[in-house]
């Protein structure tokens, strides 16, 4: 259960409200809001921030067109434990739905360490394992939780982006979902309890808050 949001009739079709964590993090006001640390985004967000690598929208998956069992484009970002034995543990444990998304295969070249879904609509769903550190998770940052997983994301300052991804920060390794705007809680659900299934719980390990001049501003600085 996504802590804080209201249990109804509508809400497979809300986003997970925002709940303050014991992690030295805030609430937010927008916990499915946008990010600028996006795996992979619509075909109309112009720009994507992976492991600080800037891709355009075109490479990295184009959902126009495409049916549900269209297999899904998407492009190999860094993730430096992707060949850990956590993800091929969490990976091989996904189920073929999530929510209302169904497992689709990637197109050549597939991505690793990822698996791909797509809802009706068509629109994607990717679930990606092993990824560095989000760009913007520091000391301070909200964390949503999610079915006992702790998740973060940050509003994406690109008023047109409406895809977020959320970043798995209580496992050993990180483990992100992108999902499209009306794609409900199902699959941040779903990927939620397989993350409980397959790796213990961790502490999660933002990085201190830079100074103007670069330097952690930790103690003693």
């Amino acid at each position: 259960m996504v802590n804080g949001m209201a249990k109804d009739s509508s809400a497979d079709d809300a986003a997970p409200a925002s709940d303050s964590v014991d992690h030295a993090t805030t609430a937010t006001s927008d916990p499915m809001g946008r990010k600028p640390w996006a795996i992979a985004a619509a075909v109309a967000i112009p720009l994507i921030l992976v492991g600080g690598v800037l891709y355009g929208a075109s490479q990295v998956y184009n959902s126009t067109g495409e049916s549900q069992d269209d297999p899904l484009n998407a492009v190999t970002v860094p993730n430096p434990d992707g060949d850990s034995p956590e993800c091929a543990e969490f990976l091989a444990a996904l189920g073929d739905e999530l929510g209302d998304a169904k497992r689709v295969e990637f197109a050549d070249p597939a991505p690793d360490a990822a698996a791909g879904y797509r809802l009706d609509s068509g629109a994607p769903v990717i679930v990606r394992c092993g990824l560095p550190a989000p760009q913007g998770f520091e000391v301070g940052a909200a964390l949503t939780e999610v079915n006992e997983v702790q998740w973060f994301n940050e509003p994406d300052p690109v008023a047109e982006v409406t895809d977020s991804t959320w970043v798995a920060v209580d496992r050993p390794v990180y483990v992100a979902i992108t999902l499209p705007e009306d794609s409900g809680t199902g699959p941040i659900q779903a990927v939620s309890d397989t993350l409980k299934e397959t790796m213990e719980a961790t502490e999660p390990a933002p990085a201190d808050i830079a100074t103007d001049d670069g330097t952690p501003a930790g103690p003693g600085n």
